[in-house]
């Protein structure tokens, strides 16, 4: 079962230029190889291409090599991907073809390059009101997968002879709630927050039997499971401006952010003009939860920055709902909100956990400012 924030994000260096040449004349045997371009970004190793068709023109296509993980998981990205453009109205780039790891060792795949820009963690950098667009797209996205790829036991997908299939179901969601979220606890054991250990531990154990005690019906759906900027490539026409305000060394409130409620999509307005999202990437970590646990976790993933203050982090909550009922339902029903309260709490602990690599690159009192942040959080919604 996979849980990982892809914030640790610094390039596979270890495929070599041969092979990406060898790996992507497999997949375009008429194409010729011009130059291949390490990517900035990738734990496993990707590669921009810049290849030739035979009547001589130019395009770049991404190679993507499973160096880092589990084959099975590795596999499944490409086929959701495919499955996600033939189902849905997601932006995701067109993949061109895969090996199962016998050209180059390592199973891998290559899609159509995607003319867009990455902003990484810096919702700042974005022209006004676009982060607000891109929140409001992600629920429209997560809606449309959820109610378009279909799952039938909660797990850790991975590719099969029939397509995707669950490795190791589990009898229920309160049950995989409790597994995962006792192991994302442990892993803060010998880390900055490891104080936190014993209330955390407490929490999830009451959590999930009040999941297992609910009347609620918990149906499982395919996830995207790590949807933040990191994993997006945004139009390049609101990605151009300097940050709007330098913020990123200063303690957010919390209070309020962690007790807000979520409103109906009524509430919600929406930024005039297109879409912004280019395309979604990085799907290889595909998990069958519940669309409302997603959510959440979208929620710490993509919305719960420092630069944020509370004010901009309700409207864009309020987008990312927005959004999701314009694709799918999403029924408020009495335990709504509790539930929400408790995914969060745990896709917090998924942040804690990647503290270094989601601050990477700022000052150290950023850092220090920003696991204030999730103490405070925390202490605000009971934990502690």
């Amino acid at each position: 079962m996979t849980d990982e924030s892809r914030a640790d994000d610094a390039t596979d260096d270890s495929l070599s230029e041969d092979d990406a040449r060898r790996a992507v004349e497999t997949v375009l045997p008429e194409a010729t190889v011009r130059a291949v371009e390490p990517a900035d970004h990738g734990k496993n190793a990707v590669r921009f291409v810049t290849v030739a068709e035979p009547g001589g023109e130019t395009r770049t296509v991404v190679l993507k090599v499973g160096t880092r993980f589990g084959d099975d998981g590795f596999r499944a990205e490409s086929h959701l991907l495919s499955l996600v453009a033939e189902r849905t109205e997601i932006p995701v780039p067109a993949v061109l073809g895969s090996d199962p790891g016998e050209t180059v060792g390592d199973p891998f795949f290559v899609t159509e390059g995607v003319d867009g820009r990455n902003v990484e963690a810096s919702p700042t950098r974005l022209a006004p009101g676009a982060f607000e667009r891109v929140c409001f797209e992600a629920g429209r996205n997560l809606g449309d997968l959820h109610g378009a790829v279909a799952v039938e036991e909660f797990g850790a997908l991975r590719s099969g002879d029939g397509g995707l299939a669950v490795a190791r179901a589990f009898e229920d969601w309160p049950s995989m709630f409790g597994e995962w979220a006792a192991m994302q606890v442990e892993r803060l054991e010998d880390g900055r927050f490891a104080d936190l250990v014993p209330a955390l531990t407490s929490y999830f154990e009451d959590a999930a039997d009040r999941l297992a005690a609910s009347p609620h019906s918990f149906e499982p759906v395919v996830t995207h499971n790590d949807y933040r900027l990191g994993n997006l490539l945004l139009d390049p026409a609101v990605t151009e401006g300097e940050e709007r305000d330098d913020r990123l060394d200063a303690t957010t409130d919390a209070n309020g952010d962690g007790d807000a409620t979520v409103g109906e999509s009524g509430d919600a307005t929406v930024s005039e003009g297109g879409d912004v999202t280019a395309a979604v990437l990085d799907w290889e970590s595909p998990v069958a939860t519940t669309a409302r646990y997603e959510l959440a976790v979208t929620e710490a993933l993509l919305v719960d920055w420092p630069e944020l203050d509370a004010d901009e982090r309700a409207r864009c909550r309020e987008r990312l709902y927005a959004g999701y009922e314009t694709t799918n339902a999403l029924a408020r029903d009495e335990g709504f909100e509790e539930r929400r309260r408790t995914y969060r709490v745990l896709a917090r602990v998924r942040l804690m956990r990647n503290l270094r690599e989601e601050m990477a690159g700022r000052p150290e009192r950023a850092v220090d400012a920003r696991a204030d942040e999730h103490r405070s959080f925390l202490d605000d919604v009971g934990v502690t």
